[in-house]
């Protein structure tokens, strides 16, 4: 965490300041983090029956969270949570894949699993809402495989155009999120309508405007968030919730005042 605040300064190229906002998400990140870290231990994280026999009705689309590399499936618990307390019926939780899994490689079982995902429910179409890193890997699946069934994809906290604190984390995946990294060139869905939460306060994604595409996505900017933290964040979840409510909003714009 330190290293991640030392890199951000040094890219923002001016003297480092810890005023009260900074403090104030520096303390959240980390309990968030400390959070995600006992559920994960706990085992809150198992996948749910994937049977849901006697519900009549689905109004809304089933919808797919992946994770990040380092959150993991706990880390989804509370969105998945929320989700299924608004309507949702079919909300599951799947793996981003480990550090030594490329974008290629993970992106492949990927495909089989939206396909599988879909058949499972009846559904027409699925959404996919990913966190950090896993957007990549959603993009890249939607990007580079022929597949027809999702019908959205809502990023949280995505380093488009990569994070110079790649430099710090090991494995083949840091590689691949590196700045100026080829692989991320034009991966933005063209077929998917696509919406980006983001945060300019998240330490993680550096430079944080990586986490907004130059066009072709709808962005919600979500003021003094960290990047753990928007995953605990009630102005993310109803920007989550909005997006897959509302495809053909142009624009979303989320308070800018008070903590998540």
């Amino acid at each position: 965490m330190s290293a991640a605040w030392a890199i951000r300064v040094a890219d923002a190229g001016q003297p480092a300041t810890v005023d009260r906002r900074t403090l104030a998400v520096i303390v959240r990140e980390a309990c968030a983090r400390s959070l995600f870290t006992v559920l994960a231990v706990l085992g809150w994280a198992r996948a749910p029956a994937r049977s849901l026999a006697g519900v009549a009705e689905h109004r809304l689309p089933p919808v797919l969270l992946l994770p990040g590399l380092d959150a993991g499936r706990a880390s989804l618990m509370p969105l998945q949570t929320f989700l299924r307390q608004r309507g949702w019926s079919w909300v599951w939780i799947t793996h981003r894949g480990g550090r030594d899994s490329t974008l290629a490689e993970r992106a492949e079982a990927l495909a089989s699993e939206l396909e599988r995902y879909r058949s499972e429910t009846g559904a027409d179409t699925i959404d996919v809402v990913a966190f950090g890193t896993g957007g990549l890997l959603a993009a890249w699946c939607l990007k580079h495989h022929d597949i027809d069934v999702v019908r959205r994809l809502v990023t949280i906290g995505t380093p488009w155009e990569g994070t110079r604190i790649a430099v710090f984390q090991r494995g083949r995946s840091a590689l691949e999120v590196l700045p100026d990294s080829h692989l991320l060139d034009g991966l933005l869905p063209d077929r998917v309508p696509t919406t980006c939460i983001w945060s300019p306060d998240d330490p993680i994604v550096v430079p944080t405007r990586s986490a907004v595409p130059e066009a072709g996505a709808q962005t919600v900017r979500i003021e003094g968030a960290g990047h753990l933290e928007m995953l605990l964040s009630a102005r993310v979840f109803r920007a989550v919730q909005a997006a897959l409510q509302q495809p053909s909003a142009t624009s979303l714009v989320a308070p800018a005042v008070g903590s998540p």
